[in-house]
């Protein structure tokens, strides 16, 4: 039958610390990984070292600006729930803002957690960008990065509609505002040392997940970028949607 859920692509395992990056979806993989890992019964903590959405149950929400003691109501949420969400704060947007790293670190020393999702870069909703000078905000001891792009900006012209940093990915591709992003200019900011290789700890494995392939054309455009990975080098490339089922379509 093949690999189906997003959690096997990943080949996750107890103690891997996954860091999403990237644009296209981050949020979604998160809430469908933590859906696969509560069938299996792991402790997951959710976090970032950015911006997220808050989670519909603040039940599952600990902001540790508002406690000293947070560490003690993330054990016990855990405990409860096999499942926390944890922010430094809620902002006006509705968003949990970032943890410091020392934070990251404190949360994976309590040794209560199976397994840490945590977003590690901001996009605005957007289907793809370019880090900035200060992201991605990814720990040094995280064992999985996964780069995240929608499919659908792919063969799309350079505007705020599908991409983020407009400014970063000129500076990156020479491109000028308005023209057609293709799979090889994507698979370039991905691959290079100021785009989406940026701040990768030398022993994290790098998967990157195009996401939002929910056709035949945006899986064909989907496989030719996945192409010019896999050629380039890359291990392992997921091509799926995280909010259909199965969220795994092809793993290249």
């Amino acid at each position: 039958m093949g690999v189906k859920l997003i959690s096997e692509a990943l080949d996750l395992q107890q103690k891997d610390i996954v860091v999403l990056v990237g644009a296209g979806g981050k949020t979604t993989i998160i809430n469908r990984l933590v859906q696969e890992m509560q069938v299996t019964g792991a402790k997951v903590a959710v976090t970032t070292t950015t911006k997220m959405f808050a989670p519909t149950d603040y039940n599952l929400l600990v902001i540790t600006g508002a406690s000293t003691n947070w560490r003690h109501a993330a054990v016990d949420k855990i405990t409860r729930n096999n499942y926390v969400v944890i922010g430094k704060e809620v902002d006006p947007a509705g968003k949990i803002t970032a943890l410091s790293m020392r934070e990251v670190q404190e949360i994976w020393q309590m040794n209560c957690v199976d397994i840490m999702l945590i977003e590690g870069d901001g996009a605005k909703g957007r289907a793809f960008k370019a880090p900035r000078q200060h992201e991605p905000a990814i720990p040094e001891f995280a064992t999985i990065v996964v780069p995240v792009v929608g499919a659908e900006c792919i063969g799309k012209p350079l505007v705020e509609e599908y991409f983020h940093a407009i400014e970063q990915i000129s500076a990156l591709t020479g491109l000028d505002y308005g023209d057609i992003v293709t799979e090889k200019i994507i698979a370039g900011i991905m691959l290079h040392p100021e785009g989406y290789k940026k701040n990768v700890p030398p022993n994290a494995r790098w998967i990157p997940f195009i996401n939002k392939v929910e056709n035949k054309n945006e899986e064909r455009e989907a496989l030719n970028l996945a192409r010019i990975l896999k050629k380039a080098g890359t291990e392992k490339i997921i091509v799926g949607a995280a909010r259909c089922n199965p969220p795994v379509r092809k793993i290249c």
